[in-house]
């Protein structure tokens, strides 16, 4: 679960067990499993851009809205030119503050 980011919250009341007792006792555990999933959905979305086809491209952009820092930009002009939105995904070493 935490793999999939959930909360500590969240995976203590699945698993019946006190919250605090949770976080106090699996902190060091759940922050290891997030960065394992955050890591295996960077890569998925790595392979997946160097394929063509559609794929499951809205989930791989989506999650990484999410969990990875990444976010669209729209670039708007005004006049007469034409205002075209544009996607514009950061690189994880920016999200994460590594770089």
């Amino acid at each position: 679960m935490a793999m999939a980011q959930c909360k500590d919250t969240t995976i203590a009341v699945a698993l019946g067990v006190d919250v605090d007792a949770f976080k106090r006792e699996f902190k060091a555990r759940t922050e290891q499993k997030r960065a394992e999933g955050k890591s295996e959905v960077l890569t998925a979305q790595y392979r997946g851009a160097l394929k063509t086809g559609k794929g499951a491209v809205t989930e791989r952009i989506w999650w990484g809205k999410q969990h990875l820092g990444q976010t669209d930009r729209q670039d708007v002009t005004s006049g007469d030119q034409v205002i075209v939105p544009a996607v514009v995904i950061v690189r994880p070493e920016e999200a994460w503050g590594d770089g």
